[in-house]
C-alpha cells in the first residue's frame, strides 16, 4: 500500500531499460510512471517492488497449499461421517443378509398374537389350487432417477429433487397400480427421508407423491429400515386380518434396499439379492408375506402315489428314489439338526418370497408435460 501523505521515491522505467527517480509528496495519482515503448502503456511502481514480488512467488504458493490441507482435514470427518454407513452396508455378505432375515422371520412368527380367522381367509386371495392364504405383499422402489444435466439438484440450499426423467417416471408410476393393472391398490406407503449434513433430499417423497395423491394416501416419511419393518411386522401380528391381500409401496435409496428386504425377512434363500444395480431404476423387488403356506410334498412315494397317472417312470428313477427313500431321510435329519435355529420356522406363520421385476418405465409414453411435484 502506498501512503500518499509521505514523500517517497519512485522509479521511472523508460522504454530501453533507463531509469530515473522521482519525487511525489502529492497523490499517487501524479506519481511518475513507467513507460513501455513496446505496450505503449505507464505503470507506477515503488523501490520495493522486487522484494514483493519475491515474497508473492515464494510465500503465497505456500499459504495456498496450507488452506488447502486446512480445508481438506475438515472435510474428512464430514465425508466419513456421511459414508460411515455405505461402508457399513458394502462391508455386509450374503451370509449376514441369510443370517439377518432369519433372525427378522423368526422374530415376527415368534411374537403373533394374532392369527387370521377362518372367515378372512375364506374371503381372502384363493390361488387356482391348494386352500386359501392370507396374503400381503411390499413393493421396493428405486428413488425416481437423478441422473443428467438437468438434475433438479439446488447447490445452493443442498436439496436434492427427481431430474427431469425422474419426474416423468413418478408421473407414469400410479399407472402401475389398480383394479386390472400391474399390482392391486396400495394401502400403505413409505419414503426414506436420508439424513445429510446441509438439505433435503426430496427424491423418495417425490417418487410416492402423485401415487399418493391418486390413492389419496399419507406418505409415512421415515430415516431408518427398521422403521419400516416393525410398522409392517406390528400390523402382521397385532392385525392379521386387515393385512390380507394388501401391498406397501416403499421408496427407498438403492444402495439399501438389500438391507431393507433384509429386515423385513427376505434375503439370498428367500429371493432377494444381495445388491441392487447401480445402473437402474426400473428396478422392482416384490416380496409376498404368506400365512402358513402349503408345503410341498417332499416325500416320492407320497408325490408318485398322489400323482402317478401323470408321471412315466419309463426308466425306473423313481423306483430308485423310493429304494433310496429311507437313506434320503436319515441324512436329512442329520443336516436339519445343524442347520440355524431360525430354519424351517416359516411353515408355523408367515413366510416370505421374494421376486425381482420391473416397472418397464418408457419415456415415450409421456404424451405431454409432466405435472412438476417438486418439493
Amino acid at each position: 500500500m502506498v501512503d500518499r501523505n509521505d514523500e517517497s521515491q519512485y522509479l521511472l522505467e523508460v522504454g530501453g531499460g533507463h531509469h530515473q527517480e522521482v519525487t511525489s509528496s502529492t497523490t499517487a495519482d501524479a506519481m511518475s510512471v513507467r513507460t513501455n515503448s513496446n505496450y505503449n502503456q505507464t505503470v507506477l511502481r515503488p523501490h520495493g517492488t522486487s522484494f514483493y514480488r519475491r515474497f508473492c512467488i515464494l510465500i503465497m504458493p505456500g499459504v495456498a497449499l496450507i488452506s488447502v490441507i486446512i480445508a481438506t482435514m475438515s472435510w474428512i470427518p464430514f465425508h466419513n461421517k456421511k459414508s460411515v454407513k455405505v461402508q457399513q452396508f458394502s462391508s455386509t455378505s450374503s451370509s449376514s443378509f441369510r443370517e439377518m432375515a432369519a433372525q427378522s422371520l423368526h422374530s415376527l412368527n415368534s411374537n403373533l398374537t394374532n392369527r387370521p380367522s377362518a372367515e378372512t381367509l375364506l374371503k381372502a386371495h384363493i390361488p387356482p389350487r391348494g386352500p386359501p392364504h392370507c396374503e400381503a405383499t411390499v413393493l421396493l422402489l428405486r428413488h425416481c432417477d437423478d441422473h443428467g444435466i438437468y438434475a433438479k439438484d439446488d447447490s445452493d440450499s443442498g436439496d436434492k429433487h427427481c431430474s427431469h426423467m425422474g419426474y416423468e417416471r413418478t408421473d407414469i408410476l400410479p399407472n402401475l397400480f389398480g383394479s386390472s393393472r400391474r399390482w392391486p391398490s396400495p394401502q400403505y406407503l413409505y419414503a426414506l427421508l436420508p439424513e445429510q449434513p446441509r438439505g433435503i433430499n426430496y427424491r423418495q417423497i417425490e417418487t410416492l407423491l402423485p401415487l399418493a395423491e391418486q390413492e389419496e394416501l399419507p406418505i409415512h416419511v421415515v430415516r431408518e429400515v427398521n422403521q419400516v419393518s416393525d410398522a409392517f411386522f406390528s400390523k402382521l401380528q397385532q392385525q392379521p386380518d386387515e393385512m390380507c391381500d394388501t401391498v406397501t409401496v416403499v421408496a427407498w435409496k438403492h444402495a439399501f434396499i438389500p438391507l431393507l428386504a433384509a429386515s423385513l425377512g427376505c434375503g439370498p434363500n428367500e429371493g432377494c439379492p444381495g445388491t441392487y444395480p447401480d445402473d437402474t431404476f426400473d428396478q422392482v423387488w416384490e416380496l409376498k408375506f404368506v400365512y402358513e403356506p402349503e408345503e410341498p410334498e417332499d416325500e416320492v412315494e407320497k408325490l408318485f402315489a398322489k400323482h402317478s397317472k401323470f408321471i412315466a417312470d419309463d426308466y425306473g428313477l423313481l423306483a430308485m428314489e423310493l429304494a433310496a427313500a429311507a437313506e434320503v431321510q436319515e441324512v436329512d435329519n442329520d443336516m436339519s439338526s445343524q442347520d440355524n435355529d431360525y430354519d424351517n420356522e416359516t411353515s408355523n406363520g408367515w413366510a416370505v418370497y421374494g421376486s425381482i421385476t420391473e416397472q418397464r418405465f418408457d419415456p415415450l409414453q409421456m404424451l405431454g408435460p409432466f405435472s412438476k411435484r417438486r418439493l
